[in-house]
């Protein structure tokens, strides 16, 4: 007989793994970056819970609850003793360790995830458990999509796309949907065709619980309900009634009318791979899109030499594979029509070319290889990428000031492996896949199971080709490592019920979980505090400021102690106060004398931060910003900034443009016109077709009155930079009024207004 305590750990345990697949939804704007922070703290501290608890069922029956053995297992713990090696000779072992709350990854993300994969292998031992854990998933996916199809139509019932017409759900970039929707999509295939009992039950009570929940907020919030959202539109509200009506169908006429019961569960999975497959289709994401069709050529072809297909199967896969070959296909050849055009996604793939964002990429990767080549054993450490593209910085990358020109991932999860742990980081990684292949191929040759092992080996053949082109995220590992687990699972035999009793008294079951507990909470709930209190602390300083023009020192004090009190996002929250401050200067609120307390621990709290990672030139370029702007209360703020500049920044990155056009202000405040335009022409050799060069060209020679050279350097412009835009014609005729030249501005007004019109 079980042991009744034991009895509700391990269904407290099954429903905390189930919660943790609810963690994209949780967005909070209380939090310093709204959709990473708050979702992965929650992740940890959801692991921390089932990692305590499984470690007491363990400790009581380790017969009941052992894991077993699989290579795989071991290629995730050599993955993690490499990239701890690797962080830990690579000098910045903390920041490894704890990343940032932009990313929430690093060596303690590693940590939870094999904490995750060793909780799902020891609880999900049988079918029925691993059959409930993925209809959860796939429900939850439901939802996601369902947030997903009413952004695409412009409707906001749980929250705004973050991609504009990119829909991105509730998880706030559209990348990282389409990967979620992808191991949904897959997971709905593997329901529809091989889950037997066919019986809706989990569907049936989280629809009826978020029913409760839409009502509950009606209720409260009429005027602005999610409810009123969803029923304003008909797609909108099909969308969410139809899976409810097939929900019901099948489970209450199950015993009076089974074949309706049937069709129903059936219907319902093709709608959930249809929703998802539209998430998919609307982010827009052509990594994702390109990693199903080969997953999907790949499976059509197993299908076609496959002895085990039938002769009809093998006919179908052969017609479905050249369908897919020609509608591909198509969309390049009719790249001009009106219904590709029409169409965001399909546009984006026909248009596929060396444009911003391709190019970017190229880009990263080249630096990524650079960096890859001086430190090839076993890379800089997890979350160093940062380093290597400052060194190789790529000037092409900035093309003008909407550019994004700071990257710390290679946007490629194999070049970023080998900036992380080298060659023998990326070896581990990729025998983690090698390993989940292999225990696929191993249930096949048992089992003879074509579409089981054709779903799963699509799966991971999709998700590798699309991480060509991404890095993941708390969002894509949720369902990674649940998959990963799978393939274990179906490699090993199946497993009888266990019988064994637990053990009434094991003093180490409950200290090893008490352990486990109390640390994974405590460090997981100060770090998620800090970062709400600071966001919180910020707005009521700017609520004072705003109203009786004035603030406390304690005040910041206390924010400043925030920032400190834990080292995860220490370095971000300091990044986030000295722009709040620069801000403050240029918004003409506070006196001088006032702004001063904030100046002066704003630059303590950067040189501090600085000094503990001098790598990075990012900090160095807030405090040289932020110097610059500080200039106007003392002239001598411009010559920190040169200092910084040329005796830290530009060795870190040498040709990263923006430390020139900052040299270059900063000695023309300084009143050394040689040296600040030696760096404006430094700028502009670096980035001859960006306008922002010849802008600051142009600001030198009209501040030197030489308005001759002013109007050469805008004819240079003209001429170097292909898509003048009006913006670029604004800009400069707003500089020539400030400084007065009126005849100037009435050559340019004309062009202004006719390109306006």
């Amino acid at each position: 007989m079980k042991n009744k305590l034991d009895i509700y750990i391990y269904r407290i345990l099954k429903i905390t793994l189930v919660a943790i697949l609810l963690s994209p939804f949780v967005v909070s704007s209380e939090y310093y970056f709204p959709f990473s922070a708050p979702r992965t703290f929650l992740f940890r501290i959801l692991v921390s819970l089932a990692l305590a608890m499984y470690l007491f069922l363990y400790f009581r029956n380790k017969q009941r609850y052992s894991l077993g053995k699989n290579k795989l297992m071991i290629s995730y713990f050599a993955f993690a003793i490499v990239m701890t090696i690797s962080s830990i000779v690579g000098g910045d072992f903390a920041y490894s360790f704890w990343s940032k709350y932009e990313r929430m990854d690093g060596l303690v993300t590693i940590y939870y995830l094999l904490a995750y994969l060793v909780v799902l292998l020891g609880v999900y031992r049988y079918k029925k458990s691993w059959l409930e854990f993925l209809r959860a998933s796939v429900f939850a996916s439901g939802i996601m999509a369902i947030i997903a199809f009413a952004q695409n139509y412009d409707i906001n019932i749980f929250i705004a796309s973050a991609g504009g017409e990119r829909v991105t759900g509730a998880t706030g970039n559209a990348i990282f949907l389409a990967v979620y929707s992808l191991f949904n999509f897959f997971f709905a295939f593997y329901l529809l065709l091989k889950d037997k009992r066919e019986k809706l039950k989990i569907d049936l009570w989280g629809f009826y619980v978020l029913d409760l929940l839409l009502l509950f907020f009606e209720m409260r919030s009429p005027t602005t309900g999610t409810l009123g959202s969803i029923f304003s539109d008909f797609r909108l509200a099909l969308i969410f009634l139809l899976p409810q009506i097939l929900i019901h169908l099948n489970y209450y006429l199950k015993r009076a009318q089974p074949k309706i019961s049937r069709y129903s569960y059936q219907a319902y999975f093709v709608l959930l791979i249809v929703l998802n497959f539209l998430a998919i289709f609307n982010s827009q994401t052509r990594g994702v899109l390109l990693g199903i069709f080969v997953a999907f050529v790949f499976t059509a072809l197993f299908f076609i030499f496959s002895k085990q297909a039938s002769k009809l199967f093998k006919k179908i896969s052969v017609a479905l594979l050249l369908l897919a070959i020609i509608s591909a296909s198509g969309i390049f050849v009719f790249k001009d029509s009106n219904f590709v055009q029409g169409n965001y996604t399909l546009s984006r793939i026909a248009n596929f070319s060396i444009d911003d964002t391709t190019e970017a990429r190229f880009l990263l990767w080249d630096a990524a290889w650079k960096g890859f080549q001086e430190k090839p054993i076993l890379g800089y450490g997890q979350e160093k990428y940062y380093y290597v593209f400052n060194k190789h910085f790529p000037p092409e990358i900035f093309k003008d000031t909407a550019s994004r020109v700071w990257f710390d991932r290679a946007h490629n999860a194999y070049l970023d492996q080998l900036i992380f742990g080298g060659v023998f980081g990326l070896i581990v990684y990729l025998a983690i896949f090698f390993f989940a292949f292999k225990n696929l191929y191993s249930y096949y040759k048992r089992s003879k199971d074509l579409i089981v092992f054709s779903i799963f080996n699509a799966l991971l053949i999709a998700y590798l080709v699309q991480n060509f082109f991404v890095f993941d995220s708390v969002n894509s590992y949720i369902l990674l490592i649940p998959t990963l687990a799978i393939t274990i699972f179906l490699s090993n035999k199946a497993k009888k019920e266990d019988a064994s009793k637990p053990k009434e008294h094991n003093y180490l079951s409950f200290s090893l979980a008490a352990i486990v507990l109390i640390f994974g909470l405590s460090i997981n709930i100060a770090q998620a505090n800090a970062n709400r209190h600071y966001v919180a602390q910020l707005d009521d300083i700017r609520a004072g400021i705003d109203a009786i023009g004035d603030y406390d020192q304690e005040d910041v004090d206390r924010l400043v102690e925030i920032i400190n009190s834990q080292y995860l996002g220490k370095y971000e929250l300091s990044q986030s106060y000295v722009e709040g401050v620069t801000g403050l200067m240029g918004a003409d609120i506070l006196t001088a004398q006032q702004l001063q307390y904030f100046v002066d621990t704003a630059e303590e709290q950067m040189l501090k931060v600085i000094d503990e990672q001098p790598d990075n030139v990012l900090h160095q370029n807030y405090l040289s910003n932020f110097y610059l702007a500080a200039s106007s209360l003392d002239i001598n703020y411009s010559q920190k900034a040169v200092d910084l500049i040329e005796n830290k920044s530009l060795d870190l990155s040498p040709k990263r443009i923006h430390l020139y056009y900052y040299l270059g202000r900063a000695y023309l405040v300084l009143g050394n016109n040689e040296k600040s335009l030696d760096n404006f022409q430094k700028a502009a050799e670096l980035s001859p077709n960006v306008f922002e060069s010849y802008y600051n060209l142009m600001f030198y020679y009209l501040a030197q009155e030489d308005i001759e050279k002013t109007r050469q350097i805008e004819q240079r412009a003209l001429e170097n930079i292909d898509d003048f835009t009006n913006d670029y014609y604004s800009r400069m005729m707003t500089l020539y009024n400030f400084f007065g030249q009126r005849d100037d501005v009435k050559r340019i007004a004309p062009i202004v207004q006719q390109k306006d019109s």
